[in-house]
């Protein structure tokens, strides 16, 4: 065999065992993030609770003063919303799950399962060109079997990725997703605009199942490319 082929299998192995690598990394994220979240959301909850208490003991001293007790009830309860209504992120309200009626609200929801670590969700919401998918799954082919067998679709590989991706870049949050700009590039495709944001440019492709996350030709192919990069790096 000539040094050349040596020199291209060599590379070749190279990409796919710094690909195997990193997912086993991000799968180790994935498990930490969610512990986070679980432990941010318990303290969010905490200091919720914390918040309606002094209200709720404020009731029952008015209760026995000049005051009417129904007007100091209304007044605290109204307090207490308040506070709901202050506190921004509670749990649940960074993303928000809204289905795929419409390009914004599949990148809401796209959002929501990068937050969870939820690779079954996002898988649902893809969508491969027509010239994507073939390479894509000749990618996947190529894999070594360890790490092929993680993945039965090249689906199910580019929510990995994404989902990996989105924890690591997260998206912005509800409230700003919910002002992107949608910028139609053909029937049936649109594009979801959130200038200023590390998410400033993403197609959506209409699909029988709603809006879902499109991966063209050229991403496949700047991903291959990555991957070949970051692995004659390592070398």
């Amino acid at each position: 065999m000539s040094p050349l082929k040596l020199s291209l299998i060599a590379g070749f192995l190279a990409v796919l065992v710094t690909i195997g690598g990193h997912h086993h990394v991000q799968q180790g994220r994935l498990q930490e993030a969610r512990r986070l979240r679980a432990e941010n959301d318990r303290l969010r909850m905490e200091v919720n609770q914390r918040r309606q208490t002094p209200s709720i003991k404020g009731v029952d001293a008015g209760a026995g003063t000049g005051v009417g007790a129904l007007d100091v009830a209304k007044g605290k309860e109204t307090s207490r919303v308040d506070h709901a209504k202050m506190d921004a992120r509670v749990p649940g309200t960074e993303y928000r799950n809204e289905g795929q009626a419409t390009p914004v609200a599949a990148m809401q929801s796209l959002a929501w399962a990068c937050d969870r670590g939820d690779a079954v969700l996002m898988e649902s919401m893809i969508y491969f060109d027509e010239s994507a998918r073939p390479k894509a799954r000749d990618y996947l082919a190529a894999l070594p079997e360890r790490v092929r067998a993680q993945w039965t679709t090249p689906e199910a590989m580019a929510a990995a990725l994404l989902v990996s991706d989105g924890i690591n870049r997260p998206y912005p949050v509800a409230t700003i997703i919910q002002h992107a700009k949608t910028e139609e590039l053909r029937p049936g495709r649109m594009a979801v605009l959130l200038p200023g944001t590390g998410r400033e440019r993403i197609e959506y492709q209409e699909t029988p199942a709603g809006w879902k996350y499109a991966i063209t030709e050229a991403m496949v192919d700047n991903y291959i490319r990555r991957a070949a990069e970051q692995a004659k790096g390592t070398r």
